[in-house]
């Protein structure tokens, strides 16, 4: 496991890939977990080369890709899910904030 932890800082830090790196085993042998409780970690610790800007993991599913288009989308989702999730309720606190003072409001005398 040490060999493809090194691989992947190697390749983090070089700062000019056109390539993908890709973690292949049995289903249930510990990709996911290594990914999660080793990579993760690490990745996120490295800075972008050129910058102060530290790398952000995100995971995709390949399961049901079709396409090029279908993984460029799922990598856009992933991406993008955080500021979706903020988003929407804002969105509905917006409307329901701007329904609120479209009501009529009633004066006691």
């Amino acid at each position: 496991m040490h060999y493809i932890q090194s691989v992947i800082e190697d390749y983090l830090k070089c700062g000019s890939t056109d390539y993908a790196l890709m973690i292949c085993g049995e289903w249930g042998c510990g990709k996911t977990y290594y990914v999660t409780n080793t990579l993760k970690g690490v990745i996120e610790s490295i800075n972008a080369p050129k910058t102060e800007n530290k790398y952000i993991c995100h995971f995709v599913s390949l399961y049901g890709i079709k396409s090029g288009a279908d993984v460029t989308f799922r990598l856009y989702a992933a991406k993008h899910t955080t500021a979706a999730k903020i988003a929407i309720p804002i969105a509905s606190l917006t409307k329901a904030v701007s329904g609120f003072f479209q009501r009529p409001i009633e004066v006691d005398n």
